[in-house]
């Protein structure tokens, strides 16, 4: 299969698709909106589809839910799009989400809830019988329930020491890592030049889920601190495991802002000074993200990049349309709304 059948008519249409996302003046304007209602009025009017005649309440966690239905529309398109590894590559995508599902139902099997709010049902996800999930005696037959997923047989083998530890974290880890795994090895299907697209993509991502676990570990585990290194993922792009280990053992993130930041690495004493380092550098990684969306679309014609590129743009528009929806339900000024999305 050659490269103009393969990305020809997927390249075509995403860049179509690409027209239609939010402007830099779009967000502004939406920033500067009265209220929660005005706001979604507006991303009416910019064509961002929430469909709120679907449900009878039009609470902040509805409305999440249906962000991420519409970006599960949005990157099963692109998959029904796509052709050989290409395909297979975007199908992965969409099972991240169908982790993150598991993710919520397991937390509610383990507080004994009777259900499990945020979990999203839409075309192109698993299918998941929920309230039997909940319902499971164990992890064993909880998992009976996604053998197809790709990080099921990981899951049972982690699932083997919760008796022990009644903690999900390494459960959590193995879920995400199995994904990057599962996505890494399909990479190597690509050609050379569809691989590193790829690979610099997801690697700045996983820079970023790193970062979410050092936060983690430093807050809720530090006394498992060895134990916890476990769950760094591994082909990050910027912030190899050696920057990540440090930041974990020693309480600091300059070593990653300085490894990323060159020279913009400021002390950071206090828990404070901590948050705000940490929310500086994953701006910096996801406004890298989208600087690098972008440029896909300018290089490499005829390969994945577009595909990927309009993927990424399509996951950092629903975060910023998440983030705005959040800011107005708690009335923050426009000026903060803006530093926070990524444009």
């Amino acid at each position: 299969m050659n490269a103009a059948s393969t990305y020809g008519l997927v390249n075509a249409r995403v860049r179509t698709k690409r027209s239609g996302l939010l402007s830099a003046n779009a967000y502004k304007v939406l920033a500067n909106a009265s209220n929660l209602p005005e706001t979604i009025k507006l991303l009416t009017h910019f064509n961002y589809q929430i469909r709120l005649d679907r449900v009878q309440d039009h609470s902040i966690e509805t409305l999440e839910r249906l962000l991420m239905a519409e970006k599960v529309r949005r990157i099963l398109a692109i998959k029904n799009s796509s052709r050989g590894p290409a395909r297979a590559i975007m199908a992965m995508m969409l099972n991240r989400i169908d982790a993150e599902n598991i993710k919520t139902i397991l937390r509610a099997w383990q507080k004994n809830d009777k259900s499990a709010a945020n979990v999203i049902e839409c075309p192109g996800l698993a299918t998941l019988p929920v309230s039997q999930m909940l319902a499971a005696h164990n992890l064993v037959k909880f998992a009976e329930y996604f053998p197809d997923l790709p990080f099921y047989h990981a899951f049972l083998k982690a699932a083997e020491g919760f008796d022990r530890r009644k903690s999900l974290f390494e459960i959590e880890v193995v879920i995400d890592k199995s994904i990057y795994e599962a996505i890494w090895n399909l990479t190597g299907e690509l050609s050379k030049t569809d691989q590193h697209i790829v690979r610099r993509m997801v690697g700045i991502e996983i820079d970023l889920k790193n970062l979410d676990w050092v936060a983690r570990i430093r807050k809720y585990y530090l006394s498992q601190i060895k134990l916890t290194e476990n769950s760094l993922i591994p082909n990050g792009y910027r912030l190899p495991y050696a920057t990540l280990r440090r930041m974990i053992s020693t309480g600091s993130l300059e070593d990653g802002m300085e490894k990323i930041m060159p020279g913009l690495a400021s002390a950071t004493t206090t828990e404070s000074d901590q948050l705000t380092a940490l929310e500086r550098l994953e701006q910096f990684l996801n406004q890298a993200l989208f600087h690098e969306a972008n440029r896909l679309f300018l290089e490499f014609p005829l390969s994945i990049a577009s595909t990927i590129g309009y993927y990424y743009l399509v996951r950092i528009e629903s975060r910023n349309i998440r983030t705005l929806l959040n800011s107005k339900y708690y009335k923050l000024p426009p000026q903060i709304v803006l530093a926070k999305l990524v444009y």
